[in-house]
């Protein structure tokens, strides 16, 4: 890979044969802090602004491209139905990987979406190395969750439709963004999404593309394979701060997944934030809505 020109502080973790693209901010010697992003999507869905902010205030920021995404390893995508080529673990194994190669013993970890789901399996694999946690439009399960005390529905089926879009797409930014933009809009609740901050976003994405374009259907397989039920006993006793943060409008995860998660976890604050769905393409609800109460939290 040394003849790719990389974004500067990059580094390759490995977990096994899998190489995993990472960046970092800041000082090595401050306190860590560990994003994990959702299903299909790269490490600057964390942008610039809100690890350089973080930096900034005191903490070593971590983002990485999980496998399947950007620089990251990629495997040929499988048809739906098809078993998946990793499990939900390996994913869990590789945000120690990224850890360890950095050689921090423990991280404040924040996941988004399926990121969460790997930050909750963090929490209650290693417990001692996650000093706080941070879950950002997560759930428990991607298809539905097996414990009638939380009554909860299944995830919706059109939101999963918008993801695997992949049918539709042609490999090739300019064909391509109109559906992704269509995409985004539909997952973004009332908040207006800022266009110009979205296809930066997806055209980094073919441009950074390792292998095919969009790898869902792996990862949405690998999570079929989640330890759902050692997660759920081990998150309700589980003494690491956390905060829960939800969009009112999230499509994809709905609202009362997010309470749910809140609700099991005894250490967990709860944040709303109104209108907002599953995306974040708008500066407002960086900078005025998630940074600083993110921050805060940090802080603590």
């Amino acid at each position: 890979m040394a003849h790719k020109k990389y974004p500067e502080n990059t580094v390759f973790a490995k977990n096994g044969s899998v190489k995993l693209w990472t960046q970092h901010f800041g000082d090595k010697q401050n306190p860590a802090v560990l994003l994990v992003h959702g299903t299909g999507s790269l490490a600057i869905a964390w942008p610039d602004s809100f690890c350089n902010t973080l930096a900034k205030s005191g903490f070593f920021v971590i983002r990485y491209d999980q496998r399947d995404c950007g620089y990251s390893t990629h495997f040929e995508v499988i048809k739906p139905g098809q078993p998946a080529p990793y499990t939900a673990e390996d994913l869990g194994n590789d945000a120690w990987a990224v850890l360890n190669e950095y050689a921090v013993k423990k991280a404040h970890c924040i996941g988004r979406s399926m990121g969460g789901l790997i930050v909750e399996f963090m929490m209650v694999q290693h417990p001692e190395r996650v000093l706080s946690s941070i879950l950002v439009s997560t759930f428990l399960n991607p298809k539905q969750t097996p414990f009638p005390e939380l009554n909860l529905p299944s995830l919706p089926k059109k939101s999963f439709e918008y993801m695997l879009s992949g049918n539709s797409l042609q490999g090739n930014f300019e064909d391509d963004w109109p559906i992704r933009k269509k995409s985004i809009k539909a997952l973004h609740g009332s908040f207006p999404v800022n266009e110009e901050m979205a296809e930066f976003y997806v055209k980094t994405n073919y441009q950074r593309k390792e292998g095919d374009i969009d790898t869902s259907t792996n990862t949405l397989a690998a999570s079929a394979t989640y330890p759902l039920i050692a997660v759920f006993e081990g998150l309700k006793k589980t003494t690491i701060p956390t905060l829960v943060i939800h969009g009112t409008e999230d499509y994809l995860v709905p609202f009362d997944h997010g309470q749910a998660v809140a609700k099991l976890i005894p250490t967990a604050e709860f944040y709303s934030i109104e209108k907002a769905g599953h995306l974040f393409f708008n500066e407002k609800l960086w900078d005025v809505l998630l940074t600083p109460k993110i921050l805060a939290f940090l802080k603590k």
